[in-house]
């Protein structure tokens, strides 16, 4: 029996995304990077290898990017997220201001036959917790939209959002 510790995950894993026909990126050796269509968003899943710890580790960043103002409530909307969570968890960095959903296992006594269905459905389970919570996340965004429409107007709504062109 095949025992995935001795290998990198990561081909068992482009396997899964070729079967997908998903395109993907091997950004390193230990390293994927997958942009994904859901019905609620646009995603970027990647996954990393830790040889030493035989530990993967998947993230699912989402198209929702909050403003700095934004941060604490959005914050606040993730820990509530998070308290329903029963596998990996979203964070919001302050650099970063998008959520990612973020979960690590480790692969050590998985063998080559039972080791493909395990990473496909914790590759499934981030994306579907990451399109299940787009709604929640994205309405903080549509809320500050409503607000600014409520108290300046439609024309400078309008025009606050509207386009740049140009350099600076």
């Amino acid at each position: 029996m095949d025992i995935l510790d001795a290998q990198n995950p990561l081909e068992t894993v482009e396997t899964i995304l070729e079967a997908q026909e998903w395109q993907f990126e091997r950004l390193s050796e230990d390293q994927i990077l997958v942009e994904v269509s859901g019905q609620n968003g646009e995603y970027k899943l990647q996954l990393n290898w830790q040889e030493k710890m035989s530990a993967l580790q998947i993230t699912v960043q989402t198209d929702i990017c909050y403003s700095s103002y934004q941060y604490t409530e959005a914050a606040s909307i993730i820990a509530g997220i998070n308290s329903k969570l029963w596998m990996g968890h979203f964070e919001l960095s302050a650099e970063q201001l998008s959520p990612t959903f973020r979960y690590t296992c480790f692969l050590r006594g998985l063998t080559s036959f039972n080791g493909s269905d395990y990473l496909a459905e914790i590759i499934e389970v981030a994306l579907c917790e990451s399109e299940k919570h787009h709604s929640e996340l994205l309405n903080l965004l549509r809320s500050e939209d409503e607000k600014a429409l409520h108290i300046y107007g439609e024309d400078h709504y309008n025009l606050a959002y509207l386009a740049a062109a140009g350099n600076a």
